[in-house]
């Protein structure tokens, strides 16, 4: 199986105007703005080979995904990538505020560049911003990505390609929808690598129209993030060789010489999932979702945990305080977690029936379609 690094191996010694840019080059730079930028020095002027150079000193730990530390190290030694100037990388995380957001952008040619918008990293306040998607139409780090397109357009004259994974790629969807139709002219791909799609309303708006010919969103055969909420773009399903929720990660879908293995359809356990969570939706009003998601965060901070990777052992070590914190939720608030507790499991029990029935009624049908062709076979001998 080969994947996005594999590729660099391969073609990381053609420049663009060797060979022109591709799905997975933009991949590669959705990518890049999970690099830790924020642990290096940043001059002004500075190219994907400087960064990687500067990179070559940090641990494997200051990279978000160990495969980071091998995508800069494969893109400062690449031809195809490393002259490339990067520009205007910002960072403006906020945990009180419950906003994270990074965004870089890329001169792919002198009239032609790439914004990147970085997903949700390890922290429990960029996790938490995800899941105010549920209820909130515009979480903070959407309207900051919009602030990010609009600013750039302001200062770089060309033609622009947005693209990131997960929440990165929502937020380059919802960028291009709001932005305005100068800079949508401007625009000439966005690529949303298994993000969340858009609130109905956004869906419905004439900025969605204008630029959803322009857009398309990969999701991997057992996808769940990239298929929460609408999407009514190109969608194109990928092969990943993982498992369950690790299919996530971009490392793990398979590659075949310039394009992404597809397939043809989502796998049983994605829908399930997908029309577990819709239906959910659709029994709970905004305010009870809202309700649900706070109350637990709120018990899971008084583990004191910082990130997810230190959520089950910090749980652990302050139970005391977690225990604390959901005693003193007041009793309407246990109630909705209650609530939205046994509708999900319904819902999945409801939609897991459905399934059941469907698969049953295919079966059926592939029997009585075997009989008649056993019964057709003997009256023709």
């Amino acid at each position: 199986m080969f994947n996005l690094n594999d590729y660099l191996k391969w073609r990381g010694d053609l420049n663009f105007d060797q060979d022109e840019f591709n799905d997975i080059d933009s991949l590669i730079l959705a990518r890049f703005s999970y690099f830790p930028f924020n642990k290096i020095k940043m001059d002004d002027e500075e190219c994907i080979g400087s960064v990687s150079q500067k990179m070559k000193k940090l641990e494997q730990s200051d990279f978000g995904w160990p495969d980071d530390k091998e995508l800069s190290l494969l893109l400062g030694k690449s031809e195809r990538f490393k002259n490339l100037k990067v520009l205007d990388f910002v960072n403006n995380d906020d945990r009180e505020a419950q906003r994270q957001f990074s965004a870089i952008a890329v001169q792919l040619k002198n009239e032609e560049f790439y914004i990147s918008y970085c997903g949700t990293n390890a922290t429990l306040y960029g996790w938490k911003e995800d899941f105010n998607m549920s209820f909130q139409k515009n979480v903070p780090a959407q309207k900051y990505g919009l602030e990010y397109l609009e600013n750039f357009s302001n200062k770089h004259t060309g033609k622009l390609r947005l693209g990131g994974h997960s929440k990165g790629g929502n937020i380059a969807v919802y960028a291009s929808t709001l932005c305005n139709s100068s800079i949508q002219d401007r625009i000439l791909r966005v690529t949303n690598y298994d993000g969340p799609g858009l609130d109905k309303t956004l869906i419905d708006t004439d900025g969605y129209k204008n630029v959803i010919k322009k857009i398309v969103t990969y999701v991997p055969q057992g996808s769940v993030i990239g298929r929460v909420l609408e999407h009514e773009e190109k969608i194109e399903i990928v092969k990943s060789n993982a498992k369950g929720l690790y299919q996530h990660d971009v490392y793990s879908w398979e590659v075949m010489g310039k394009e992404l293995v597809r397939v043809k359809t989502n796998s049983d356990s994605s829908n399930l999932i997908n029309a577990t969570v819709r239906n959910w939706l659709k029994e709970t009003t905004p305010e009870q979702r809202k309700i649900f998601v706070d109350s637990v965060y709120e018990v899971i901070e008084a583990s004191e945990a910082e990130y997810t990777k230190d959520l089950s052992s910090s749980i652990m070590k302050n139970l005391n305080k977690v225990s604390k914190a959901y005693r003193e939720l007041s009793k309407d608030d246990k109630n909705i977690i209650g609530n939205n507790i046994n509708e999900a499991v319904k819902s999945f029990k409801l939609v897991l029936s459905e399934m059941a029935k469907e698969k049953a009624s295919e079966g059926k049908a592939k029997g009585n379609e075997f009989l008649e062709k056993i019964k057709n076979k003997i009256k023709k001998d």
